[in-house]
This record gives structure tokens, sequence and C-alpha cells, in this order.
């Protein structure tokens, strides 16, 4: 296994509702809270939660639309450098948390298990 690869969680904080267009799937209305988005790489694992700390850069990801926003905090990350999926850590996060999944697609372009979205509110 590449130690530096695996699956990660970032914890945003949002204190007022906003409205984010997020790329191609449209605009959506975030109530204030926290937000829990499941990512993975498969090498360079490190670079990439760099990368998702800091505010400015290139659009890319859905993530990068809240990650870019004034008014979401990046508050926590954790990493899994372990053989778990993205998507079986997302459903284990589902399936004890009281969330539910937000908007439809988020961050699941490559899912293989029919995930709604990978971020939970």
């Amino acid at each position: 296994m590449n130690k530096n690869s695996g699956c990660y969680q970032l914890i945003l904080e949002l204190s007022r509702t906003v409205s984010v267009r997020v790329g191609a799937l449209g605009e959506f209305t975030f109530p204030p809270g926290f937000y829990i988005y499941t990512g993975s790489q498969q090498r360079n694992l490190i670079q990439r939660i760099r990368r998702h700390l800091r505010r400015h850069k290139k659009v890319h990801w859905h993530i990068d639309y809240l990650t870019t926003h004034p008014d979401f905090f990046l508050r926590r990350v954790i990493i899994f450098p372990d053989s778990r999926k993205e998507c079986e850590l997302h459903q284990e996060l589902r399936a004890f948390s009281s969330g539910r999944e937000f908007v439809a697609g988020f961050g699941n372009g490559d899912c293989r298990n029919n995930c709604f979205s990978h971020l939970i509110y």
C-alpha cells in the first residue's frame, strides 16, 4: 500500500445561509451548520489535503466551491490511511450520523456504490 494514499474527511462550518454555484451541478442554498465531505487520493494524499487547506486555488472539484467560499471554514481534516474505499467510509458516516446527504452528485463522480452524494449536512 502507498503510504501517501487513503481517504479523508473534511469538516466544514458555515455560520449563515449562502447560495453557492457548484459547477455544472447548479446553484444550491446551504443552511448554516456543519458539512462533512469524504474524498480519497490514491497517491499524494498529503498534497491533496494541503490543496484543500488553501483558500485561493483554481476551482477543479466540487469541494473547491466550498473551500474557496469566504463563509465556509474548514475546521478539521480526518485522514484514513488504510485500505477502506471512499464510498465505504462515506456510507459508514451516513449510517452512524444524524446528518443527511446534501447536493446530489457532489464529489461522487467516480462512485461505484450509487451514493447520492459524498457531502453530508
